[in-house]
């Protein structure tokens, strides 16, 4: 499964929950319905920014609907989702002169959030 169609799954998974059709969170997250569906489908691979911004109106709604921002999750899982969040977070061009710091630190991350989910 790659990185797009596990993201995928969590958005149609949490707005389902919250009940939000794909146009209602295309207003919140200031992107187009057309978006939404097409990364609820895994056929777009979405940029960080508009990944950020789905992420961010999903927890705004769960926020005033009083919804758990993980449903059922572990304090396992709510660590290694931030973990994977900062693994992503570092552009392929950070450290141009030093890749390997780049991928080590990434790494770093990644492997951190497969002990958090207990799968390392």
């Amino acid at each position: 499964m790659t990185s797009e169609e596990t993201f995928a799954e969590e958005v149609r998974r949490r707005r389902t929950a919250l009940g939000l059709t794909q146009e209602r969170l295309a207003d919140l997250a200031d992107v187009s319905r057309g978006t939404v569906r097409n990364i609820e489908g895994a056929v777009l691979d979405s940029t960080r920014s508009t990944r950020t911004a789905i992420r961010a109106a999903l927890a705004g709604a769960e926020s005033r609907t009083g919804a758990p921002q993980t449903p059922a999750a572990t304090a396992g899982e709510v660590i290694a989702r931030r973990l994977d969040a900062i693994a992503e977070a570092f552009p392929d061009d950070m450290f141009p002169d030093s890749e390997v710091v780049f991928h080590a630190v990434r790494r770093a991350y990644q492997h951190a959030a497969r002990i958090a989910r207990g799968e390392a």
